[in-house]
């Protein structure tokens, strides 16, 4: 397992700079014979592509703040639009009645204060939820990434 690790982070540090999706970046290191959990490579595509890096940062903010551009993690994203919003939602789960955290992530071409982030995710996405008996409680944005070649 050791080995596939070793294999799996090289290979991650390597695409890095590519600007590759994390589940391909994951693939690519698959393929080449590195594997391990896949949370914790999912965590170290996050390390080495630096969409992790200002986390801290953006976490700091009050929710009335933009967050600067600075603190934006430059990419090609999947989808035609600005920014993918990354965070962290806890749902209170109905059935167990015990709250349960997710990270969540949405697309969004608004350039909005944290809150308005926060409550864009509600209005979206609190009637899918409801079908697997999960009410959303809170959401904490943790990432933004910017789409290279669209305006701020």
């Amino acid at each position: 397992m050791e080995l596939g690790r070793a294999i799996g982070r090289a290979v991650l540090r390597k695409l890095a700079p590519f600007d590759m999706s994390l589940s391909s970046m994951i693939r690519a290191a698959r393929a080449e014979g590195g594997g391990y959990d896949n949370t914790e490579m999912l965590n170290d595509a996050r390390m080495f592509t630096g969409r992790i890096k200002n986390e801290y940062h953006i976490r700091q903010l009050n929710t009335n703040e933009f967050v600067s551009k600075e603190y934006m993690v430059e990419t090609r994203l999947s989808q035609p639009t600005k920014y993918r919003v990354h965070g962290m939602a806890t749902f209170w789960d109905e059935e167990s009645g015990t709250p349960y955290e997710q990270r969540v992530s949405f697309f969004t071409d608004d350039y909005a204060k944290l809150e308005e982030y926060e409550q864009g995710y509600f209005d979206t996405f609190s009637g899918t939820y409801k079908e697997q008996s999960l009410d959303p409680v809170s959401y904490e944005t943790r990432v933004i990434e910017h789409n290279i070649g669209y305006g701020y």
